[in-house]
């Protein structure tokens, strides 16, 4: 595969991730690094920041918002 297609974490997290199944809410990964929570039924939770770093061992995620901040680490796996 040649390098410029080579898929990094950071490529595979952008996007919408998932359903909660407590409130219908999705989460939206941008590449420049912002989110936001989309819920059905209330407006987006946005002015999200998030950073990984998938050089560190353990590869490390920071979730940055307006009412707290979160620094923990993550696996990715890639599926078929």
């Amino acid at each position: 595969m040649p390098k410029e297609l080579k898929k990094t974490d950071m490529t595979l997290i952008v996007g919408l991730m998932g359903t909660n199944p407590g409130d219908n809410s999705k989460w939206r990964f941008d590449a420049d690094g912002k989110a936001a929570i989309l819920n059905q039924n209330a407006a987006p939770a946005e002015g999200i920041k998030f950073a990984i770093d998938q050089s560190a061992d353990p590869k490390t995620f920071d979730w940055i918002t307006t009412w707290g901040e979160w620094y923990g680490v993550y696996e990715c796996r890639m599926t078929s």
